[in-house]
């Protein structure tokens, strides 16, 4: 991966360029070393490519600021869905797939549909194969599964509440939740969490 959007400007990483790369951890190709590219200055996407709006810096990142952006929502669902069900097998693109294929459009969505209407609608598509029923099990993992508190923090994708941030809350496990029983949840899926 290209690590950031910072990193790429600033080793003017752009189409066609040579990068030499090394195994980092168990899959993850890490960046060893920029070769020389064809321009000289890196170019970055300048606009949304989900909902048009310009993109701004955030730390190392260029992001969509607009809260009602589909692709921030849809990264958002491809990020519950992954973090709750850990499917193996499941890419971020054959969540996209399905979700767009049933116009499941935000993590709410998710919750107003049963696996039964899932199931139903994928054969009535024609997918029926194994990464229809990879998802499908998602689908019912999330709607039925117990999470960590731990796990549903993750899920949330809150900006910088990465793993240590969420292992560090732990330590609040009790103000937690109460929080998200008493205050955030509704009594209907406070079942979902322990």
């Amino acid at each position: 991966t290209g690590f950031n959007a910072r990193y790429i400007k600033d080793n003017n990483i752009q189409s066609l360029c040579q990068i030499t790369v090394t195994k980092s951890g168990e899959i993850i190709p890490y960046i060893v070393k920029v070769n020389t590219g064809i321009s000289t200055k890196a170019v970055l996407p300048e606009v949304c490519p989900a909902c048009g709006e310009e993109l701004q810096w955030d730390g190392v990142n260029i992001c969509c600021m607009n809260p009602l952006c589909s692709g921030k929502s849809l990264w958002d669902l491809v990020i519950w869905i992954k973090s709750l069900a850990q499917v193996d097998g499941l890419s971020d693109s054959l969540i996209t797939k399905f979700c767009n294929i049933l116009g499941i459009k935000t993590v709410e969505d998710l919750y107003h549909i049963t696996p039964d209407y899932v199931r139903n609608a994928l054969i009535s598509y024609g997918q029926t194969g194994k990464q229809a029923r990879l998802f499908l099990r998602a689908f019912t993992t999330c709607r039925e599964g117990m999470f960590s508190i731990y796990d549903a923090m993750k899920a949330c994708n809150i900006p910088r509440f990465g793993d240590k941030t969420c292992k560090l809350c732990l330590d609040c496990k009790d103000a937690l939740i109460h929080c998200a029983t008493v205050e955030f949840i509704s009594p209907r899926y406070e079942r979902y969490f322990r």
